[in-house]
């Protein structure tokens, strides 16, 4: 069973494990995120759906639309990448 409702826009910060191919930009395998709870969780990126790069004027960005698998459902979200900022900071941008 998949979830395809609409999703929400959350843009929190995470710490993210990724790895290269081919030398190119990074692909993530797994991240972890607090919930507002204090709660830490971590996720294991099964599937990168697709990539896009947006360009804003001095900014750019990937998104990768993910998909993990929990049990007997599946779920998609969006995390971004954002290479440009001081830190290459990564955020779980679409849930």
């Amino acid at each position: 069973m998949c979830y395809n409702l609409s999703m929400k826009l959350i843009a929190k910060p995470i710490d993210a494990l990724v790895y290269f191919f081919d030398r190119k930009q990074p692909r993530p395998y797994k991240f972890r995120y607090r919930d507002e709870d204090g709660k830490d969780h971590v996720v294991v990126v099964d599937k990168v759906i697709a990539v896009s790069e947006h360009n804003i004027p001095g900014s750019r960005s990937y998104i990768f639309e993910c998909q993990s698998f929990n049990g007997s459902f599946d779920y998609r979200y969006e995390l971004r990448y954002a290479p440009d900022s001081t830190t290459g900071q990564w955020q779980l941008y679409k849930i």
